[in-house]
């Protein structure tokens, strides 16, 4: 079995053992469900053959030297998940005598880890000068992507959105603007 991470690539092994007694005549990469089998992709002499739409531009046979014929998926769908079969056709060079061998694999989608965002926070009080500039820079960690906001909480206790983005810019600084300067994080699971 194959693990394969959605919206992520994968490469579902197949190879076999050359001979000089036969010429490989055609792949095949076929997917069975619970009722039918598809055929996903055809490559001989001619090309790649993909009649399903749902695959074009998706998938593609590997074969980065003999006996490997490797199909590779893009962009991984959770329908992507089930059996997969890999048949290769020989012709002998001999009598022109046609052999298939067949190789099963699964494979299943797993949904990408997700992380809510988790922001370090600053050891120490920082103190500005009147008249000085400062840059306050907020990292997280976590899945992408993270949005930032910077508050400053008020005399009154309410918080006060000071800016947009991973970083605040004081520049020439004022008394007014002393005070309890955070960070928030998000993402689209926080």
């Amino acid at each position: 079995q194959i693990e394969g991470i959605w919206k992520k690539s994968v490469t579902l092994p197949c190879t076999y053992q050359p001979s000089s007694e036969y010429l490989q005549e055609e792949v095949t990469w076929s997917f069975r469900d619970n009722s039918s089998t598809s055929i996903i992709i055809q490559k001989n002499a001619a090309g790649d053959h993909i009649p399903l739409s749902q695959y074009r531009g998706r998938v593609s046979v590997l074969s980065p030297r003999p006996g490997v014929v490797s199909l590779n998926i893009r962009n991984l769908n959770v329908t992507d998940r089930g059996q997969y079969i890999c048949k290769v056709t020989w012709i002998s060079r001999i009598n022109r005598f046609q052999m298939s061998r067949f190789a099963t694999i699964l494979l299943d989608i797993d949904k990408a880890e997700v992380m809510k965002p988790d922001i370090t926070p600053s050891k120490t009080p920082l103190t500005l000068p009147v008249g000085g500039n400062l840059t306050l820079t907020c990292t997280a960690n976590g899945s992408q992507p993270i949005t930032y906001s910077w508050y400053k909480i008020s005399p009154a206790g309410y918080k006060v959105l000071k800016a947009s983005g991973p970083q605040l810019t004081i520049s020439r600084a004022q008394h007014s603007e002393q005070g309890l300067y955070y960070c928030e994080a998000e993402n689209f699971i926080s």
